[in-house]
Parts: structure tokens; C-alpha cells; sequence
């Protein structure tokens, strides 16, 4: 009886074992994300460029991944979680991969820009900043980030967690924005972490 137990509760977690597939990004660099997320495109897509456009958001690239079935308006998709990578173009430093010395003073100043960006951003909007949890120096997958992690919510939704990830690397920079409804954290934390420590940068 013992022997049967055993062998049942082995299928049942081999059952429930997530699955992930590695996204090769151009001129980015590579990812593993879960197969419950999708790539954003199609109709779903054209309607969120055209919202960002009239807010005059624009990045030199752009790739999102939302819950499967958002593609098609499943209206059975009641979970909100996104993995955002974008890049702009420009003069940034080396992609290092050793933390750069930074002071107290450096880093409370680089928190207090970073949070009056999100403010100015989320100006009309119904996006509120409800808690703003400050900017860090981080190494992630053996490379340097500015990371910076808030609260926020859109109008009378639960509210989401957002850590976001600069990665300065020379002629671009690179964001990884990691997102999802805090209720549903036990859906989604782990396996945006198992894609942020995935994440490798085709170094310039």
C-alpha cells in the first residue's frame, strides 16, 4: 500500500512540473520563460502599441510576454502577469560584470529619480503608486542591473508587484520588467524568477 502512495504522489508532481522554452531576442540576447505565458501579438498587440502611442511611449524594440489566451481575448484569462524586454538605443555604459562601487548618497539620489519617473509616467492615468520599495545595485545571471521594485495599481484592480531591471550595455540599454498581480503571487513568483535568472545578454 505504502509502494502505491509513493508512486501516485510522484506522477502527481511530475504532472505539475512547469514547463519553460528559450526565446532567442534580437540584438538582445536570450530567455527562458514558462509555456503559460504567450508572446504578445496579433490584434492583443496592435491595440496595446496603439495605447502606448497615444501616451507617446516608444521603445526601439519591444517584446512582451502576457498569460496565454490573452492573444485571443479568452475571457477565461482572469490572471495578470507580464515579462516586458525593451531597448533603447543610445550612449550607456559597459555591460559589468562587477558591481560598481556607489555610495549611500548615489543610490538614495538614483531612488529618488527613479521614483519621480514612475509618478510622471503614471500621470493621466489611473495608475497609482501605492508602494515604492527603492532602486538597488543587483548582478543578475552574472551581469549588472539597476533594479528597482514598487507596488502600483490600475484603477480598482488588485494590486501588482513590478521589479524592473536596467542593464546598461554600451550603444543600448536594456529593461527587464518583471510583473504580476500579488494575489496571485503562488502562480507566478517562482517561475518569473527561474526567467530572470535565465536571462543572458549578447554582450557588445
Amino acid at each position: 500500500m505504502k509502494k502505491i502512495l509513493l508512486i501516485t504522489l510522484c506522477f502527481i508532481s511530475l504532472s505539475i512540473k512547469a514547463q519553460y522554452t528559450t526565446y532567442t531576442i534580437d540584438e538582445v540576447g536570450s530567455i527562458s520563460v514558462t509555456d503559460d505565458l504567450e508572446l504578445q501579438g496579433g490584434n492583443y498587440k496592435e491595440m496595446v502599441d496603439s495605447y502606448l502611442n497615444s501616451r507617446h511611449i516608444n521603445f526601439d524594440s519591444r517584446v512582451v510576454f502576457q498569460p496565454k489566451g490573452l492573444n485571443a481575448f479568452d475571457k477565461e484569462v482572469n490572471s495578470y502577469c507580464r515579462i516586458i524586454i525593451e531597448t533603447l538605443y543610445g550612449d550607456y555604459e559597459p555591460l559589468y560584470s562587477k558591481i560598481p562601487q556607489i555610495s549611500v548618497n548615489e543610490l538614495r539620489e538614483l531612488s529618488t529619480t527613479m521614483k519621480q519617473s514612475l509618478i510622471q509616467g503614471f500621470a493621466g492615468t489611473s495608475l497609482q503608486l501605492i508602494n515604492f520599495y527603492g532602486s538597488t545595485i543587483v548582478k543578475v545571471n552574472n551581469q549588472v542591473a539597476i533594479k528597482t521594485s514598487y507596488t502600483r495599481r490600475l484603477g480598482d484592480n488588485a494590486p501588482v508587484r513590478v521589479d524592473v531591471y536596467h542593464f546598461q550595455n554600451r550603444d543600448r540599454m536594456h529593461s527587464l520588467t518583471l510583473s504580476y498581480r500579488i494575489e496571485d503571487a503562488a502562480l507566478w513568483k517562482e517561475k518569473l524568477s527561474h526567467s530572470l535568472n535565465s536571462f543572458k545578454i549578447d554582450k557588445q
